[in-house]
């Protein structure tokens, strides 16, 4: 765990876009023993993110605005500096609000983990955390915090570069295209859609298909990732 900032870093600097960003984060994490990765950026009025964490879950954190609970915000905020968390250890400072925010988080395998937050912009923070579904210690790890502020630092920057042009679209969806992707987005599979909307499991895979040539994603969760963060597909 010493050396994560310094690989960390390395690692950022083979990213070149905003897609290959997604898959060295997700890479990364996996290397290091997590399951999922969330670089967040909580500013006024703005929120933006960045993560592999589950759909469902990503879309509850926003639609609730949980980043105003997240105990883990709460910590980055007060400390900013890097740190390890988990949501089974009991604090006795921690509130019933900030426990059913960790038990709900739990539910989509996301128990423990290690953030790196800096400042951004005025009252704004970033945060980049790997997660985990095991519970695990929450002694801080001795990671460089400065080298560790450089890497988020340099994330921040690379996401700001790209917003401009990864961040909107002018891809439209038709109405079954649409259909098939928000059941998609819900955890189904191809042949429940089909189930569900009584079309045929080609029928899905040809919609599917053509969501991923108009979007230029090279998977169907790809696509997906790529229509919400994009406003093709609403959070809420």
């Amino acid at each position: 765990m010493t050396d994560i900032a310094i690989a960390l870093n390395n690692k950022i600097d083979t990213i070149t876009s905003t897609h290959s960003l997604e898959e060295t984060l997700a890479e990364f994490a996996c290397n290091r023993g997590f399951d999922c990765y969330a670089f967040l950026r909580i500013g006024s009025p703005q929120i933006d993110a960045v993560s592999n964490y589950p759909v469902a879950w990503q879309r509850r954190y926003l639609q609730n605005s949980f980043f105003e609970d997240d105990p883990v915000v709460k910590k980055a905020r007060r400390v900013m500096r890097p740190f390890m968390w988990s949501g089974g250890h009991k604090e006795r400072c921690r509130t019933e609000t900030e426990n059913d925010f960790f038990n709900a988080a739990a539910e989509f395998g996301i128990c423990s983990g290690l953030s790196l937050p800096i400042p951004a912009g005025g009252a704004g923070i970033a945060i980049l955390t790997f997660a985990s579904s095991r519970e695990a210690s929450t002694q801080d790890a001795p990671i460089d915090p400065v080298c560790a502020a450089a890497c988020v630092g340099m994330l921040y920057g690379l996401l700001r570069r790209d917003s401009g042009k990864e961040m909107r679209s002018t891809v439209t969806l038709k109405k079954q295209e649409r259909i098939c992707l928000e059941w998609y987005a819900e955890g189904k599979t191809y042949r429940d859609i089909a189930d569900i909307e009584g079309m045929a499991i080609s029928n899905v895979c040809f919609h599917m298909a053509n969501i991923r040539r108009k979007l230029g994603a090279n998977s169907s969760a790809h696509a997906l990732a790529l229509a919400l963060r994009t406003g093709v597909l609403p959070l809420h």
